[in-house]
């Protein structure tokens, strides 16, 4: 479903997919869609045709990450796949116009169990799986440069703002950027977090209790808890003003 954000209305309904949608990426005028079916599917933003399938998956996709030359598909066959995003934009053309398209994409295969979140930052790329893992990648080699271990369950959701990358799992841990040291784990929380955002100095988390926390990346201490939806949060989004939470309880939520 695609909303205007003024109207609170439902513009599009896009259908391609053979199962449930799991993962959404934007890239310039360009959305990706993740799904159960083993699917990537890419849509025009202006047309909102689907102008390509990409498959390579061999079980549920269900997470997707776009870098400035590259899309990165994770899921639940432990891989990662490396899609080169120019390749997907000539798809946008029509046939006569298309240079030989190749979705030919590369393999990243040293999860041992379903890779759950995908993150970016700088010249480096970071995935977490339900190893209990968080690989570091160099973008240009696609060398892994480092295993980050320390969660006490599965890897679900990784952020990474102002020198920090944050993951989420039953504990929620902060590693520095720099060195990738571990700096602090938040606390303030029952059970694991099922998304995070970070928003200025603030990092919000959705949770299985129906509540999103908010922390200072200051302190790293606790600020509020927000309430208002009856079920499980399990996915959020910020824009220059609003925080957008998605739940069990078949609401997406605007907050201002």
């Amino acid at each position: 479903w695609v909303w205007n954000t003024q109207t609170w209305q439902c513009e599009h309904k896009l259908q391609r997919h053979e199962g449930a949608v799991c993962a959404l990426e934007i890239s310039d005028r360009l959305l990706f869609s993740g799904s159960v079916d083993c699917t990537i599917c890419v849509w025009d933003m202006q047309s909102w045709d689907c102008v390509e399938v990409l498959q390579s998956h061999s079980k549920s996709v269900f997470c997707l990450k776009a870098t400035k030359d590259c899309l990165l598909s994770g899921g639940d066959d432990c891989k990662i796949k490396v899609w080169q995003l120019q390749t997907v934009r000539d798809a946008q053309l029509p046939s006569s116009q298309r240079p030989g398209l190749d979705t030919s994409c590369l393999t990243l295969s040293d999860h041992s169990k379903a890779v759950c979140a995908l993150e970016a930052s700088g010249r480096r790329a970071f995935s977490g799986a339900f190893d209990q893992t968080i690989r570091v990648w160099d973008t240009g080699s696609w060398d892994c440069l480092r295993v980050l271990t320390g969660h006490e369950g599965g890897v679900c959701t990784l952020v990474a703002s102002d020198g920090w990358l944050i993951s989420g799992s039953v504990d929620i841990l902060v590693w520095n950027l720099k060195d990738l040291s571990e700096h602090c784990a938040l606390a303030g929380h029952n059970g694991g977090v099922n998304e995070l955002a970070v928003c200025g100095k603030k990092v919000l988390g959705a949770f299985d209790d129906k509540l999103i926390r908010v922390w200072s990346s200051d302190t790293w201490q606790l600020e509020r808890s927000i309430d208002g939806h009856v079920g499980a949060v399990y996915a959020l989004a910020v824009d220059s003003s609003k925080l957008y939470t998605a739940s069990y309880d078949r609401c997406i939520r605007a907050w201002y």
